[in-house]
């Protein structure tokens, strides 16, 4: 089991005696975390850890996403589910602004300009879904999170 600061709440090195995040004398006040909520849990069943299937939902697009929804020991993981469902939203919403972006702006010339911009803006926001679905986080979108969240807890 991992061991988190009594202070901050930080994942704790074996061995250490200071918390290498805040700094806190580590004594007596261990807090042990309970293995099933852990996204970094890397002993539990499923063959991978589910912060590392979570970001493959965003680095494979449609296929890890549905990959991972049809697979048993990762469809039940509430992080897996959500960060799929995102994850096909999110591709979905973003194939939709290519054809979008590729009738209305190059057929308006004078907003051609803006389609490199609005990709530079998905693939940041792509990157940024990967990083925080590999940390374990929630990040949820204004629009497709909400979505994504009523569709992950739908099929408990």
């Amino acid at each position: 089991m991992r061991h988190k600061c009594s202070k901050c709440t930080t994942a704790l090195i074996a061995g250490g005696h200071y918390c290498h995040h805040c700094g806190a004398k580590i004594e007596q006040g261990f807090k042990e975390s309970e293995e099933a909520n852990d996204p970094f849990d890397l002993k539990s069943s499923t063959p991978m850890a589910t912060n590392i299937a979570a970001m493959l939902c965003y680095l494979v697009s449609f296929l890890g996403a549905v990959l991972f929804l049809s697979t048993d020991p990762y469809r039940s993981s509430k992080l897996v589910r959500f960060h799929a469902w995102q994850s096909i939203f999110f591709f979905l919403t973003w194939i939709g602004f290519q054809v979008l972006s590729g009738i209305l702006f190059w057929g308006i010339m004078f907003l051609w300009y803006l389609t490199p911009m609005f990709h530079s803006a998905f693939v940041v926001i792509w990157i940024l879904l990967m990083v925080k679905a590999y940390r374990g986080e929630y990040f949820v979108l204004p629009i497709l999170g909400d979505m994504a969240k009523k569709r992950a807890a739908s099929l408990l």
